[in-house]
């Protein structure tokens, strides 16, 4: 709601601000309570950011919702398959724990500085026509919103009725797929190294093979849906092989077994879903797209 009363610029790049202030404040914590704020500062920052971002870029691409989403799951994918190799690295090299913080502290000061020059639909639109920020959003809205027909008076009702139903079936699916491909994130190195005993470097290399497999089904998801794929289809049937997967770690446990689900649970769960679905999601809203949001951490 923030966004969009006051704008998606100023509160995205206020989230990032904030991305930079947590890792510099990272470089000096002394102890766990210190983190442990910095971490909460970490977690409300990407909410901002969350909350503004994925407004903006559907915003950006009103006809291509979905893809775009999907494909802004790619950049996270990339980086969450080199960042636990490089910290691996790290850690059997015995090098400085710090130079895993210095890389996303840089990281974060570039994407800030860019996000400050950078142009947004709804601020591009406040300057042309001189509008407030949450006119211009509204307006953007009514300028990107499909035709509607001469008799949708009449379906209103059914319309409503239908978001009743298809909107809690989203939320449920955000809910469950969520949970599963954050808590295989989570859980699948402690799980490595404490169950399988794998070395770190191996365990590191699960959560990589994981986000491999997200990297490798936005781009495959991306086609379909570029071939003319419904999204809903990919939304339904991919994770029923993601739970599959969890089930064979359970019965088979072995590094093969969880090296090849981390593959599947990453195409078939991590793979965009989440932002493809908060893309049809989107679809209910033709104004306030900020109460929208997908986490992505």
């Amino acid at each position: 709601p923030l966004s969009d009363k006051i704008g998606r610029k100023p509160v995205a790049v206020a989230g990032l601000a904030g991305y930079v202030v947590m890792f510099a404040g990272f470089l000096f914590a002394n102890n766990i309570m210190m983190a442990n704020i910095l971490a909460f500062v970490g977690g409300a920052m990407t909410s901002l950011f969350d909350g503004s971002m994925n407004p903006a870029l559907f915003e950006m691409y009103p006809e291509n919702k979905s893809t775009a989403s999907v494909l802004g799951k790619t950049f996270i994918s990339v980086s969450s398959i080199l960042y636990p190799l490089f910290v691996a690295f790290l850690a059997t090299n015995s090098m400085s724990a710090e130079i895993g913080i210095w890389l996303p502290f840089i990281l974060s000061i570039l994407v800030f500085l860019g996000s400050v020059f950078a142009p947004f639909p709804d601020l591009d639109l406040q300057k042309s026509e001189g509008l407030k920020p949450a006119q211009a959003i509204k307006e953007l809205a009514n300028r990107q919103a499909p035709p509607v027909a001469a008799d949708s008076a009449s379906s209103n009702s059914s319309s409503r009725a239908k978001f009743i139903i298809d909107g809690t079936v989203l939320s449920l699916f955000a809910l469950s797929i969520y949970s599963n491909f954050y808590l295989f994130q989570q859980a699948s190195k402690i799980y490595a190294q404490n169950v399988l005993a794998m070395d770190s470097t191996a365990a590191a290399a699960v959560t990589s093979w994981y986000q491999f497999g997200g990297l490798v089904a936005t781009i495959f998801f991306s086609f379909l849906m570029a071939r003319g794929i419904r999204d809903i289809s990919i939304l339904v049937i991919s994770p029923i092989f993601a739970g599959l997967a969890g089930l064979a770690v359970f019965f088979f446990p072995s590094p093969t077994v969880l090296t090849f689900a981390g593959i599947v649970v990453g195409f078939c769960s991590a793979g965009g879903l989440l932002q493809m679905g908060n893309g049809v999601l989107n679809q209910f809203f033709t104004s306030n797209k900020g109460f929208n949001r997908s986490e992505e951490r």
